[in-house]
C-alpha cells in the first residue's frame, strides 16, 4: 500500500539504525543499522539471533526485553547497551523498541542510536572537571563557590584562612556576607551583585 511504501522510504532514509526482529531474529535492517552492525548486506544478519549481537553481560536483559516485546506486546524503555559488530568490535548504543507485526509474525521495531561520541564527550568532561577540581583543591589561593548568597564550596586555602580546617560542612550554606568584615560588607555585596551568575543584592 501507499502508506507502507511511505513508511519504508522513511525507515530506509533514517539516520539512526532501525531493525525489525521477529521470534528474536533479525527480519529487516535499514542501511544505517547494517552499517552500525558492520554488515555489507542485510543477508549477513537476517534470520540470525539479535541477542548474539549484544555484549554477553547484557544478554539476560536483552532476552527479557525481547520476551516483553514479542510475548507481552509491551514497549520497552530506552536503554544504553553495548552492540557487537560482525568484526567483533563494540559500539555504545541507545536502544528503544516497540511491538511490531511484520510479515504475519509478532516482533518489534527497534531503534538503535550510536552514542559513542556522546559517551566519549561525557568522559572527557568528567576528566576535565576532575582536573579542575584537583587544581582548585591544591591552589594556594582562597577560592569559594557562592550560590544564592551562600557558600556552596570552599577550597582548603579558604577554609584554612577561616580556621575551618578540613571541615567543609563548617562553611556550607553560610551566608557569604557573614564572612566579610562590617567595613567591607556593602562594597563586597555590591561587587557580588554585579556578577550576573550570582545575582545577589
Amino acid at each position: 500500500s501507499e502508506s507502507e511504501e511511505r513508511f519504508r522510504r522513511a525507515v530506509e532514509s533514517a539516520p539512526d539504525g532501525i531493525f525489525i526482529q521477529t521470534g528474536g531474529n533479525f527480519a529487516y535492517l535499514n542501511p544505517a543499522a547494517r552499517e552500525l552492525f558492520g554488515a555489507s548486506s542485510s543477508g549477513d544478519l537476517i534470520a540470525t539471533p539479535v541477542i548474539e549481537r549484544f555484549h554477553p553481560d547484557l544478554r539476560e536483559i536483552i532476552r527479557a526485553r525481547i520476551a516483553r516485546l514479542n510475548e507481552q506486546r509491551q514497549t520497552v524503555p530506552r536503554l544504553e547497551e553495548t552492540l557487537l559488530r560482525l568484526d567483533g568490535t563494540s559500539v555504545e548504543v541507545e536502544v528503544s523498541a516497540a511491538p511490531f507485526r511484520y510479515q504475519s509474525s509478532d516482533g518489534a521495531l527497534v531503534f538503535v542510536r550510536d552514542i559513542t561520541e556522546r559517551k566519549q564527550a561525557a568522559a572527557a568532561l568528567e576528566a576535565s572537571e576532575a582536573r579542575y577540581r584537583k587544581m582548585i583543591e591544591h591552589s594556594p589561593e582562597m577560592i569559594c563557590v557562592v550560590t544564592r548568597g551562600q557558600v556552596a564550596y570552599a577550597n582548603p586555602a579558604f577554609r584554612k584562612a577561616l580556621c575551618a580546617g578540613d571541615d567543609q560542612a563548617a562553611l556550607a550554606d553560610k551566608e557569604i556576607d557573614a564572612l566579610v568584615h562590617d567595613d567591607h560588607r556593602r562594597p563586597f555585596l555590591n561587587w557580588l551583585a554585579a556578577i550576573p551568575e550570582v545575582g545577589v543584592s
